[in-house]
């Protein structure tokens, strides 16, 4: 006997299928963004390549009058290049008419005049016949760039072309928007002959963690876990790595693509940066988004010294709806610090003591978090606005320094978190006392007790903790 057939909710069904061809791309780029997304002979886009030059085709198309509603007709063999003018198309409510281009010049004619195309596209490159139909027509050549441009920039330097021309240096204010460093800063840069110059020094640091702890760690231009390089994609660039540490170093570039020779590994990609000795890495940058530069020789003891910054390469003719109100730069780490001793134990490896946002810990955000809790449940936006209130505007945190804490606060079962739709219909993540966070309330009001008693007595004053 047959299986009985499983009953669908159609409803749910058909509230889960895209509405648009181009949402399909979008959630594959959301959901795994460096995974293959089409391949064309040695050319390959991943997903958020291809969102990226989905965009910019989208702004081209635009460009050229193309508005919700309105029909393009596409003469094209099936190629990457189609596949990008379908989801732009989509993603601007057009409507696509794909023409194969082996038709004759009468039938497209009358394909064009039947359909009320207001601009016909030409996939010139891939096809010969698509190139006649585009002669007749007199069809103006569209710039690389509307194509998304990815391409251009192979992924390695191995797998393309090695001399493709630079582009201009990209400046902040203009090109990108730059990041926002909480306690470091971006290193500045000079542009000399068309390269964009940047002086990295390794050096040991005086550094405070906070107020009254202090180490003897390392860092880059006297910052530690806080430097950032920010640069844009297309441009080259050229680092000059200075050693003021008393021992060899190296810098690894983590996650860009360059040539080996510049991966920075001592001992197998380059010999060891010595003591007083001055490096130089060169090459054009080939990608955008968030990466990190380290130490690659003694790792252990180095990046436990502190010499770990960020990269930042923003992306260069980013997609319509790509829109930066505020980019953070925010580096987590964590530290053994023992009391008495002047320098981190690099050599532990589970018992840390610190944990730092860009090299500096903030002792009194879990007492506060768990104190206005006590008040009763509440999302991220408010405890902010909650703790600015009752320190009349004293503190000020944001939320790049709460959300890492309530995270930590979450997974060691203090708090408890839910979303939940608020009035608006926005979502928000509500969090709410745990009995192990009562606990360790009580457990932080004795120690910040006994601190405030013994201040009290150090200053002869009369200090008050309500």
């Amino acid at each position: 006997m047959a299986e009985p057939a499983e009953t669908i909710d159609v409803a749910e069904f058909l509230a889960n299928v895209p509405n648009r061809i181009h949402n399909v791309m979008d959630r594959y780029a959301e959901a795994t963004p460096d995974q293959p997304a089409l391949v064309e002979d040695s050319v390959t886009w991943s997903y958020r390549e291809l969102h990226h030059a989905v965009g910019q085709i989208a702004a081209a198309l635009q460009s050229k009058g193309i508005r919700p509603g309105d029909r393009m007709m596409i003469v094209s063999e099936n190629c990457i290049a189609l596949a990008g003018l379908l989801l732009a198309a989509s993603r601007i409510d057009a409507w696509a008419i794909v023409v194969n281009p082996r038709l004759s010049p009468r039938e497209l004619d009358q394909i064009r005049d039947h359909s009320g195309a207001r601009r016909v596209f030409f996939t010139a490159g891939v096809s010969k016949e698509a190139a006649s139909h585009a002669a007749r027509y007199q069809a103006a050549a569209a710039p690389p760039k509307s194509l998304g441009g990815r391409p251009y920039w192979q992924k390695t330097y191995s797998g393309g072309p090695i001399d493709v021309a630079p582009l201009p240096p990209g400046l902040p204010g203009e090109q990108y928007r730059p990041v926002v460093v909480p306690n470091g800063a971006a290193l500045p840069f000079k542009v000399v002959d068309g390269v964009k110059v940047f002086h990295v020094i390794a050096e040991e640091v005086d550094h405070a963690f906070d107020t009254g702890l202090r180490a003897k760690c390392w860092g880059y231009n006297g910052r530690v876990n806080s430097t950032v390089i920010e640069a844009v994609e297309g441009e080259r660039i050229r680092i000059y790595v200075t050693n003021r540490l008393p021992v060899a170093t190296s810098t690894h570039w983590h996650g860009i693509y360059l040539p080996n020779g510049m991966d920075g590994v001592g001992g197998l990609t380059q010999p060891y940066i010595k003591a007083g000795e001055t490096a130089k890495y060169e090459w054009t940058l080939r990608q955008h988004g968030s990466f990190m530069f380290h130490s690659h020789h003694d790792e252990m003891t180095q990046m436990g010294m502190g010499l770990i910054g960020m990269f930042v390469v923003h992306p260069r003719n980013p997609s319509p709806d790509y829109r930066v109100d505020r980019d953070f730069s925010l580096m987590v780490s964590e530290w053994s610090v023992k009391a008495g001793t002047a320098r981190p134990n690099t050599l532990e490896m589970t018992d840390f003591n610190i944990l730092t946002i860009n090299g500096k810990v903030f002792p009194s955000t879990v007492p506060l978090v768990l104190s206005v809790l006590t008040e009763g449940e509440n999302y991220g936006y408010a405890l902010i606005q909650r703790v600015r209130e009752l320190s009349g505007g004293k503190i000020e945190w944001t939320e790049g320094m709460l959300y890492p804490v309530l995270h930590w606060m979450e997974k060691e079962d203090l708090i408890e978190a839910e979303w939940r739709e608020a009035e608006t219909g926005r979502k928000r993540k509500y969090y709410r006392l745990r009995k192990e966070g009562r606990k360790a309330l009580q457990e932080e009001k004795q120690q910040w007790m006994t601190v405030h008693t013994t201040l009290a007595t150090l200053w002869k004053t009369s200090l008050i903790l309500t």
